[in-house]
């Protein structure tokens, strides 16, 4: 049995999503504030809390205007109730209740033939043995709608006539959480349930992101000893041989104890005669015992300690990663046990943890995932459906796209992206598989910052990508999460599709790489027609540019590039950026150190530090630089990184102008 989905509608920024579970482990990421954490908190009020624990600011802003609409329509049932029409009331009556907003997770659950599913028979409400599903509905809303409204009208002067402002005050005298079995296949069928019935089904578990680890030695929370209390607490039953070796020895020394009570507290009790108290009517002698109950003693009296070679180190002096790891895994321990011994055992168990990543280095991030997965694996009959919320791309390294869930923020209403749908479509387009080949291999690599940017922006080469970050400084563009993906001109287009699910503004940085063709003999002597790359001026040179002749902005010849205006370089949230003649002059470079030699010759000229650059320019002048500037990036092409280091260190460059108008774009 699992949950195969969660809608969701008016609850903070989720105002109507529709989030699809894996049956392992699903990882909800996206860029910041885009509404992950939300998701976990919400399944937590519901499922979680004891009372409601809602407030007017858990409804989306895009709810205010459905209560200011609802009011209006319920104006209009007043006036209609007044004169008596029925059918005409009730069509008042219904107009105003369907524009009330109401916080909802609609938990959709799916089971097998094989399942047992006695806990989840007072939710199935269909009677087709071909079914195999249930549908739980958790609201946030009011059975009294006339009460709201009637009570703001009659007092809507002591709210500044401002119904949002009553409702802010005021909502919960009105609204609670219900909960209902619901057919989704016929929704008018409803049967109302208590919560602590959900128990039977599935349990909850929550590893919030706000784990308060301190490490400092003045930290006296021991949040990891009382983890231990912990799993002491849920197996004392078990460990029954154990538990009693422990009580023995409390009883040896609480007989010890009373004896020194007896006379340690003596004279408190002769005290107390001398002020009368004996005299009472119900005066009964007074006495000390010690009383010791196994599980209290280790409340507080339970510490880790680190082992040292002198000594034993209280946890406050170990690490924050290490101490996270242990606590993500003294959790999930204890969710194991409170599942194994919950009676009546439910059918699984749902767990959500936020941002494990946090204190943890990259390599232990890369391997979590699998270590979870792992230790679901080793206990036996653990049937367990995992949440995560993310910002690792270490973390999405050893997973796939199936289990991937996107949050999509960059619109006004958020929408969740479920990336099995993307490979779906991706694998009907690419029969080869190639496409999603590529995908997951570079995924692997462990480049996946794109799921949680604000922008990216792919760029050709080694130089680029080492270079951007201090170009960025220079616009706004510093301010937020910029992905910066380096691929080559030859695999950028691969990226397209993904690119376009996930929504993301994108510049593509790529070099022009002018080719002419050239017929040459082969092997044999026949006589075949081979590109060869030649100086952009060449005349009737191409492009070899896979990108900008396939994707955008799809032109091969050389003069075309030049010339092509900045409509035909832009494709909804993509733009390319290719070498163009700078200011001022005519030639233009191939790559991207011939731009900025010509970009920068001046600055170059008999330039004397540096490794590459001094060899390359320290006996030029700006005309030697600019008549030989394709010469000179050859000699430099396999020193990238070299020639890229030399860059940072001069203390004034200007960037060639096509980097320089792509990054404007994207800025705006």
């Amino acid at each position: 049995m699992r949950i195969t989905k969660i809608d969701i509608t008016n609850f903070r920024k989720l105002e109507n999503i529709s989030v699809a579970l894996d049956e392992n482990v699903t990882l909800i990421v996206g860029r910041n504030n885009s509404g992950k954490t939300s998701l976990t908190e919400l399944i937590y009020k519901f499922i979680k809390c004891e009372n409601s624990s809602f407030s007017f600011d858990d409804f989306s802003i895009a709810s205010h205007c459905l209560f200011i609409k609802s009011l209006a329509k319920y104006k209009v049932y007043k006036t209609k109730k007044a004169s008596g029409n029925e059918d005409e009331i009730e069509l008042a009556r219904q107009a105003y209740i369907e524009k009330l907003p109401f916080i909802s997770a609609k938990i959709y659950l799916e089971y097998k033939e094989s399942d047992d599913i006695s806990a989840l028979s007072d939710f199935i409400l269909d009677l087709d043995s071909n079914r195999k599903d249930a549908l739980i509905s958790c609201n946030y809303q009011t059975q009294n709608p006339e009460s709201l409204f009637d009570t703001f009208l009659n007092n809507a002067s002591d709210f500044n006539n401002n119904f949002v402002e009553y409702l802010d005050k005021k909502i919960t005298s009105y609204y609670k959480t219900y909960f209902y079995a619901v057919d989704k296949e016929n929704p008018s069928i409803v049967k109302e349930f208590d919560r602590k019935l959900i128990s039977n089904i599935f349990i909850t578990g929550f590893i919030s992101a706000q784990r308060d680890l301190d490490d400092q030695a003045t930290d006296r929370k021991s949040r990891l000893s009382k983890g231990f209390e912990d799993f002491y607490r849920l197996n004392k039953f078990d460990k029954e041989a154990d538990i009693k070796s422990i009580e023995s020895s409390l009883v040896t020394l609480t007989s010890e104890l009373n004896g020194k009570y007896d006379t340690l507290f003596q004279g408190i009790f002769t005290d107390l005669k001398q002020f009368g108290i004996e005299n009472g009517a119900e005066q009964q002698d007074l006495t000390i015992r010690a009383s010791f109950e196994s599980e209290k003693v280790l409340r507080g009296n339970t510490k880790l300690f680190y082992k040292s070679e002198s000594k034993l180190l209280p946890e406050a002096y170990n690490g924050l990663g290490y101490s996270n790891l242990i606590y993500i895994t003294l959790q999930f321990v204890s969710f194991f046990e409170s599942y194994s011994k919950a009676k009546p055992k439910p059918a699984f168990q749902l767990i959500f943890i936020e941002e494990p990543e946090a204190h943890l280095h990259p390599q232990m991030q890369t391997v979590f995932i699998k270590n979870i997965e792992g230790f679901i694996k080793e206990k036996a009959n653990w049937n367990v459906q995992i949440v995560l919320t993310t910002h690792s791309s270490q973390i999405l390294t050893d997973s796939n796209f199936n289990n991937i869930r996107y949050f999509d923020s960059s619109s006004k209403n958020l929408v969740v992206k479920n990336l099995s749908d993307f490979i779906s479509k991706l694998n009907k387009t690419d029969t080869t598989g190639e496409g999603q080949r590529f995908l997951t291999q570079y995924m692997s690599l462990g480049n996946c910052n794109m799921f949680f940017a604000d922008k990216i922006i792919m760029v050709e080469g080694t130089v680029e990508r080492i270079l951007l970050p201090k170009m960025i400084r220079n616009f706004k563009l510093k301010n937020q999460y910029i992905s910066i993906i380096e691929i080559g001109g030859a695999y950028a287009h691969k990226f397209k599709e993904l690119l376009e699910f996930i929504n993301v503004k994108t510049l593509i940085i790529t070099d022009i790489d002018s080719a002419e063709s050239v017929k040459k003999p082969d092997k044999n002597g026949v006589e075949r027609t081979s590109n060869n790359k030649c100086p952009v001026d060449r005349k009737d040179s191409k492009t070899t540019n896979y990108c900008l002749v396939n994707w955008l902005p799809k032109k091969s010849l050389i003069t075309d590039l030049l010339s092509c205006p900045e409509k035909d370089k832009v494709s909804e949230n993509f733009r390319i950026a290719y070498q163009i003649p700078e200011e001022g002059k005519t030639k233009c470079g191939r790559s991207f150190e011939e731009a900025f030699f010509l970009c920068n010759a001046s600055k170059l000229a008999k330039y004397n530090s540096g490794i590459e650059l001094k060899n390359q320019f320290s006996d030029k002048d700006d005309a030697e630089i600019l008549s030989s500037s394709y010469e000179i990036a050859e000699e430099v092409n396999n020193l990238k990184s070299t020639v890229a280091l030399d860059i940072l260190q001069m203390k004034d460059w200007s960037m060639p102008k096509y980097i320089n108008e792509g990054l404007k774009w994207l800025e705006e």
